[in-house]
């Protein structure tokens, strides 16, 4: 019975007189009356109201209502599905009684109205405040003065927001229970814009519940004003999407159903706003799929509703071409949803044509739409999308300037480059080092897009890269930056179109140095090319500007200046006439700073660069003048020569400062200004007049030293490698003995027992000047004014400091003494030289060899790499004539130097410490054999570098070529490092890989030969070390006994990976190498006839073991050689060829390949082997096995061909090979070969014209499969440039000759294994499923028997399951996937399953994958325009709504999620106790479980309505898992959630 009917019956029932009594009689039933009876009574006093008035039962009624909103436990009971109970009940009673709506209604916009207040009055940091601006927006409501005054200060901020919570989803129970809309007095217009601005709050509850009443409210017709609404609707819009709020999906929510309201929505004139279409692509970049999905159908409505043509700077609209717009953009959407829904990488690949059309005129669809899809797909999770998006932009190349660089800044520096400068793809693989594909693509687009664009565009473009260089400097992977920086100096291409701004940050970009020095120096040097660009000005402050710039950039590394820079530095200045007078000025007043002050900056006059000394100033523009030679700088020349005729001393001070300037830059100029006559002329002159006119004095050696010592050994260094031999050398040795003199009468006068930091730094440089000045003099082999007595007395009376507390300072005490030590020792060197020269005995006397030893070892802990290394090269020149004590003592003490080598090893210079301590090592040549073993005994140190040499590319290199120096007698004694060699692994570090392709780069920029920069920063590659082991493997004799003896040494441990592998066992692999066995091939021919037969069996047997392909092939090719040489092995084949031999198809494969090879081969009996051949290889043409039989079938092919070559008659007339031979030429399997397969086919593999270095290490066989190093010729004649074949025993090749013989190992996986054949055998698991009743298929489940004794394990009937989960599918049209989703709902319990249409169930293609799980579940009918009405009919009853879709707010199933996202109905269940603020949770126990469409997913106008999206954790690339699997994975979480 009905409350209405109830209510009559109490009417009828009562006396008149009585009748006014009821509703007090009801209110008092209704306050006693137990919860489940007090609907009933509500519902009924509601009824009786309306027909008996009664002020006191309206009060009682809305304080039980309101009881019932706030869940006062007065009333009701708590719990989740009470208070939706209490909802729904509470809706009911006020849709029935408007009095009591409005009485509710003004109560919840008092609470709402709380809420803002408080918010308005807050900081915007605090929680309690707005996330967007809202003041402005507020100061339009009406009821804005009554807001200020209602918080009070001892309010429960929880209470009051736990208030307008409750009241919001109280309206939003009332709003979709109230189907027929809302009475007209409800003040409807005054909650609108109230629920606006709680959407602007940090408390996202609230702004949440907001959204949704503000949804469901617009769609009532009791909205009068709709343009005013309009109009508030959209300034909101503006605040929040312009705002930080984190959640905005709300609000696009609302936004979708507003401009679905058609001509209430958005007006004309806003959809002609720039502003609406940027609000539109922020939502579609920043958002996630659900939010993207929602922006996507707001663009599609927006663009329907356009009436009128008009364009800004965001959106263009031809209304004469509407059709032909609304078609482009129908595509546009079909490629965002593959980008953004869907993520396929094929479907996108499909649509680049489509794309491509998007870009062709004329353009409909504006350009910033274009670079946002584009952004969207490099930031997909799909890498596969990621890297496709990517491709498509480098192949549209240039043409992609246009709306990239277009005003679209965005595009470059937010989506392009974070993901081009991803680390990970600058990878190089270990084939290809000199080359960076990803790098040298993505310098290639960059440089594309600013050639082809206009100067003040690409000028733009290289202000924006440059600025984000400098703003993520922190994160820019290094190699990233330089092809970056790359690809711009290639766009430029020597254009003036930089200029001041680009300038400073240019300098900004060279300045960042925390890198090694070579990526430093390349940075620095592409920099100087970009400054190269820019149009100086004719402008004093411009000019000098641009040179300070020009300086800045070559700090510290002025060499990166050469003769091609300096040239295009002096056309870049020179290009306005002006500037030649403020270069004047610079020039002039630089030299009179320098003269009037002693080479500080002091205030003048004219123009100078306050940064800079400024005799770097004079010294840059007097190098211009000799690179630009003409008359726009040959006054600078003039000036310096009137300037060297003044006096004397100021000239020495000057010149010294200016020409160690001058030799400061790079090679090729300095190299340039020294062949010129005049400059050296004039340099050597003026150093004269230093040497000989200036009156010298001693200062104390405490006093800071004149600078122009300091410059000094530089100069005289750089003049000894490059003068050596002109006309002015005689000049040049006269100076270097005065030089000496001085130095050493100051060092020798300066010595004290104690050491001083400003004492001993001054005499380290007059020591540096005494050796420079011996090398002038030791190139003529002239007498030095010393001895080596005199350079060790020195040493030992150097005095040791003493490391105190401060770190600064301890850094400069071992800076100034390694660098004495390093002058010392080169001096100690180049004496030893020439006494070793002139066969002086000084050093052989036993004394001497001891001060030596003592002097290398006293000093190692303040030791540089440098002077180690000349430490080290002294012991060598004396160990050449030591006697073995030395010897022994060096041996004693080696261990020490490798220790100091290990422990500044991070310095520069290590690659000259492990030449000079390798070639010491194998240098102790004993007189005794035994005793070399002493060597290793006493100092594992080879063994050791051969671990270190995998992780240090020095190490290798040197090890190498100083073992192949070591006479060839003593070799025998060092096997396990040539061993060690042989198998030395490439190093595999990303660092080290991209050193060689940066390298590459840097030989580009400074066009020199390729290589030249590698081998200036890192030395030999590391492959070197393998061609110097391998070059000297092929130079061992055979007839000589100590090669023999190493060689079959060398022999049984490259055999030994092998040695132990045994059939049906697989041995890893790490041990076994390519290297090892091409090694081997070059050693076969130590193998003599005596033990060839053994060594036969050996490979044979591991021949029918070994699984490699390319190891099969060597072994193959060694015994083919091994034949060859002796040919009675060749019987060993004939027999296990034979039909008697039981062998392995893979071995079978094997022997034909080395038959077939012996055939290619063999000079003599060559008739009488083919008539064996055929007799042994045509009848494996029938071989059941297809790579057997294959391999026959070509085999067939080559032996014809062969014999018709060699006019073999009774072979080629024989009918059966004939007859085999036709067949073979007409089957299909030789008619789909492509001519290059046929040629191979029938030209077999020779063992002889292969045999070179190139064919073995260089062949066609090393292609496919694991990456193995290859050496070209190249690196052989890098070992050996003068190499003659009269002294190696295995010819050098061409890659000419190799890349024209055909591969002979294949990695075909069906072959291989067809050739295995067989698996291991497996244990079939025993099934326990259970259930009887599907064991017998005849008996229908509707007939079965609900018995409980059966262990069918039979779920409920649908009658008696719980109503907690049902799973609506109504988007879902697949009667396939409807039928996996019913065996999924009845399996895991659901109550019912939703979909479209009933007719689905009767489908075979439902049925087949039902397995009559439908018998058993309850499936209702919801068509798909109905589901709006579903889902709320399900809130109403309590449930919430739960869809699997990937949104910015889903929670991922099974693992903990933040505390403060665990809303809107999933259940917190336990906080984290391994990471704060996490907890994990459960899905509701009531739940709808929402399934969206296969391709869509859920629909943007039902997001809206669901309370709560779970995705499920991927870790491939797949886009998505099967809509049947993705329910089961929550319904099976549901369940252990609330079932267990």
């Amino acid at each position: 019975m009905n409350s209405a009917t109830i209510a009559s019956v109490l009417l009828a029932v009562t006396s008149a007189a009585n009748k006014d009594e009821i509703p007090s009689l009801l209110c008092k039933r209704l306050q006693q009356s137990p919860w489940d009876e007090k609907g009933p009574i509500a519902l009924s006093l509601v009824q009786i109201l309306k027909s008996i008035p009664n002020d006191d039962a309206d009060n009682y009624l809305t304080e039980f209502t309101r009881g019932l909103i706030l869940c006062d436990s007065k009333i009701t009971t708590s719990g989740v599905d009470k208070q939706s109970a209490n909802l729904s009940l509470a809706a009911q009673l006020v849709l029935s009684h408007p009095k009591l709506f409005q009485r509710l209604m003004a109560e919840s916009l008092t609470r709402l109205n709380r809420v803002l207040s408080i918010a308005m009055q807050a900081h915007s940091s605090s929680d309690d405040g707005f996330a967007v601006p809202s003041i402005e927006f507020l100061q339009n409501i009406d009821s804005m003065g009554e807001l200020l005054g209602q918080a009070t200060q001892d309010e429960d901020m929880h209470e009051v927001y736990h208030k307008a919570v409750s009241f919001l989803k109280f309206l939003e129970v009332a709003l979709m229970k109230g189907s027929t809309g809302i009475a007209p007095d409800i003040p409807v217009e005054k909650l609108i814009p109230i629920l606006l601005a709680l959407l602007g709050l940090h408390n996202r509850s609230i702004a949440h519940k907001a959204g949704h009443v503000l949804r469901l409210l617009l769609q009532f017709p009791a909205v009068e004003d709709p343009t005013s609404t309009g109009r508030m609707i959209y300034q909101r819009l503006q605040d929040i999407i312009a705002g930080s709020v984190r959640d905005r999906h709300e609000i696009f929510t609302l936004w979708l159903h507003w401009v679905g309201m058609g001509s209430h929505g958005p007006t004309q004139e806003m959809l002609r706003q720039d502003k609406y279409w940027v609000m539109l692509q922020k939502g579609i970049l920043n958002g996630f799929s659900a939010q993207r999905k929602v922006c996507l159908w707001i663009l599609n409505s927006s663009i329907n509703l356009l009436e009128e043509s008009f364009q800004n700077t965001h959106f263009i609209w031809d209304q004469n071409a509407r059709n032909a717009s609304l078609q482009l953009w129908k595509k546009y959407a079909t490629l965002f949803e593959i980008i953004v829904l869907d993520t396929s990488a094929n479907q996108l690949k499909d649509a680049l044509p489509e794309f491509h059309r998007l870009l062709s005129p004329p353009a409909l669809i504006h350009s910033s739409w274009l670079s946002a899809l584009l952004a969207l797909a490099l930031k997909n999770s799909s890498t596969a999308i990621q890297s496709t998006a990517y491709g498509l932009i480098l192949s549209l190349g240039w043409e992609m300037a246009g709306f990239i660089t277009e005003r679209e800044d965005w595009f470059l520096i937010e989506y392009f480059l974070p993901y081009a400068m991803i680390a990970g793809h600058f990878s190089v693989s270990g084939e290809h080092n000199e080359k960076c594909e990803h790098g040298t693509a993505f310098a290639a687009f960059i440089a594309s897009v600013i050639e082809h664009s206009s100067d003040s565009t690409a000028t733009r473009v290289v202000e924006t890269l440059l600025s984000y260089l400098i703003d993520k400097h922190d994160v820019i992977f290094c190699p990233a930056r330089l092809y970056l920086l790359y690809g711009m100096v290639n766009g430029i291409r020597g254009k003036r179109i930089l200029g001041k701004s680009q300038m400073e940050k240019i300098v900004n970009v060279a300045g960042m140095k925390r890198f090694s020095k070579m990526r430093t120096e390349l940075s620095m040097t592409l920099c100087l090319h970009l400054l190269l660009s820019v149009n100086v000005s004719d402008s004093d402050d411009s000019l000098l500007k641009y040179i300070q710039c020009i300086l800045d950039v070559i700090k510290d590394s002025e060499h990166i200046l050469g003769l091609r820079e300096a040239a295009s530095l002096a056309k870049c200045i020179l290009e306005h006439q002006n500037n030649r007078h403020t270069l004047e000025v610079l020039f002039k007043s630089s030299m009179e700073i320098y003269t009037t002050s002693s080479g500080e900056n002091s205030a003048t006059q004219g123009p100078v660069l306050s940064t800079f000394p400024v005799t770097r100033q004079a010294a840059l523009l007097l190098v211009l003048s000799y690179a630009h030679p003409g008359p726009e700088l040959d006054w600078v020349q003039t000036m310096w020569s009137e300037y060297s005729r003044g006096d004397f001393v100021e000239i020495s001070r000057t010149l010294t400062h200016v020409y160690a300037e001058i030799l400061n830059f790079g090679e090729s100029l300095v190299d340039a200004l020294l062949s010129n006559t005049e400059f050296t002329n004039k340099l050597v002159q003026n150093l004269s007049v230093f040497c000989f006119r200036q009156k010298l004095s001693i200062m104390p050696m405490s006093t800071p030293l004149d600078t122009r010592f300091t410059k000094m050994p530089h100069i005289l260094d750089r003049l000894c490698t490059s003068l050596h031999g002109a006309d002015v050398w005689d000049q040049m040795r006269t100076m270097a003995i005065h030089f000496f003199e001085v130095g050493w009468y100051a060092q020798r006068h300066s010595r004290s027992e104690v050491f001083d930091l400003p004492h001993e730094r001054n005499r380290g440089i007059m020591i540096a000047l005494c050796k420079s000045a011996a090398s002038i003099l030791s190139k003529d082999n002239h007498t030095i004014p010393v001895t080596q007595t005199h350079v060790l007395n020195i040493i030992a009376h150097y005095p040791q400091p003493k490391l105190g507390g401060d770190a600064h300072e301890n850094t400069e005490i071992c800076r100034v003494v390694g660098l004495a030590l390093e002058s010392i020792f080169d001096l100690l060197d180049i004496i030893l030289k020439k006494d070793k020269l002139n066969k002086n005995e000084k050093m052989r006397s036993g004394d001497a060899q001891e001060r030596l030893i003592d002097a290398v070892f006293w000093h190692l802990r303040f030791i540089t790499t440098k002077a180690l290394s000349k430490a080290i090269r002294c012991v060598r020149t004396v160990n050449e004539t030591a006697k073995t004590p030395f010897k022994e003592t060096v041996i004693a003490n080696i261990g020490n130097l490798w220790e100091a080598a290990e422990r500044i090893r991070s310095g520069t210079g290590i690659r000259a410490v492990y030449d000079e301590i390798f070639e010491l090592l194998f240098e102790l040549k004993l007189k005794k054999p035994k005793e070399v073993e002493k060597v290793l005994e006493a100092c594992d140190i080879s063994q050791e570098a051969l671990k270190l040499a995998i992780s240090r590319r020095s190490i290798a290199p040197a090890l190498s070529k100083a073992i192949t120096k070591l006479d060839y007698k003593y070799l025998p004694y060092y096997p396990d490092i040539i061993i060690g060699l042989i198998n030395l692994t490439q190093l595999k570090e990303v660092d080290y890989l991209q050193e060689e392709s940066l390298c590459a780069m840097f030989d580009c920029i400074a066009d020199s030969e390729p290589g030249t920069y590698y081998q200036y920063y890192n030395g030999d590659k590391e492959i070197i070390a393998h061609a110097r082991v391998y070059d000297l493997l092929c130079k061992l004799n055979p007839t000589s006994e100590s090669d023999a003896w190493l060689a079959n040494i060398l022999i049984d441990e490259l055999l030994e990976p092998w040695r132990e592998q045994k059939s049906g066992t697989k041995v890893p692999t790490a041990t076994k190498r390519t290297s090892q066995l091409q090694a081997l091939l070059l050693l076969e021919r130590f193998v003599d006839a005596k033990a060839c037969p053994s060594f036969m069996q050996r490979l044979l047997d591991i021949l029918n073991i070994e699984t490699h392909p390319r190891y099969r092939f060597l072994f193959e090719w060694i015994l083919a050689r091994d034949i060859l040489r002796f040919p009675k092995g060749v019987d060993r084949i004939w027999k296990l060829l034979g039909p008697a031999e039981k062998l392995s198809p893979r071995f079978q494969v094997s022997l034909i390949r080395i038959a077939m090879m012996v055939a290619q081969g063999i000079t003599q009996g060559k008739d009488l082997y083919f008539r064996k051949l055929i007799e042994n290889i045509v009848p494996f043409v029938c071989n059941g096995k297809v790579a057997v039989r294959h391999l026959a079938i070509t085999s067939v092919l080559a032996i014809c061909k062969e014999c018709e070559n060699m006019s073999y008659i009774e072979h080629s007339i024989n009918t059966l090979l004939i007859s085999i031979r036709v067949h073979i030429l007409n089957s299909q399997f030789y008619l789909d070969a492509t001519p290059k397969e046929r040629a191979q086919c029938e030209t077999p593999f020779n063992p002889v014209t292969n045999y070179t270095l190139v064919g073995i290490f260089h062949g066609n066989y090393l292609l496919g499969g694991d990456y193995v190093p290859s050496l070209t010729k190249a690196h052989f004649l890098t070992v050996d440039p003068n190499r003659a074949e009269n002294d190696h025993f295995v010819p050098l090749g061409s890659e000419e000759a190799t890349s024209a013989v055909p591969s002979a190992v294949e990695y075909t996986r069906t072959v291989e294994r067809i050739v295995t054949g067989g698996s291991a055998s497996t244990t079939t698991p025993l099934q326990t499923k259970s259930g009887a009743w599907t064991t017998n298929t005849n008996v229908s489940p509707s007939h079965q028997q609900n018995d409980s004794s059966s262990s069918s394990g039979r779920v409920n009937p649908p009658a008696s399951r719980e109503k907690d989960m049902l799973i609506l599918a109504s988007l879902i049209q697949n009667p396939t996937n409807l039928g996996g989703l019913s065996r999924v709902s009845e399996i895991f319990g659901c109550s019912s399953l939703a979909i479209s249409s009933l007719k689905t169930i009767t489908t075979r293609d439902f049925t087949s994958v039902s397995v009559s799980s439908e018998h058993w579940l309850t499936i209702v009918e919801v068509k798909t325009d109905a589901i709006r009405e579903f889902i709320r009919e399900k809130k109403v009853e309590g449930y919430i709504i739960v869809g699997i879709e990937q949104t910015d707010k889903s929670l991922v199933l099974g693992k903990e999620q933040p505390v403060e996202d665990i809303t809107n109905g999933a259940v917190l269940a336990k906080v984290s106790e391994k990471e704060a603020g996490k907890a994990e949770w459960k899905l509701p126990k009531k739940a709808v479980l929402m399934l969206g469409s296969e391709r869509e997913g859920i629909p943007a106008e039902l997001l809206g309505e669901v309370d709560l999206c779970v995705e499920i954790e991927q870790k491939g690339e797949t886009r998505s898992l099967n809509v049947q699997t993705a329910a089961a994975v929550v319904c099976y979480e549901w369940n252990r959630h609330w079932r267990q």
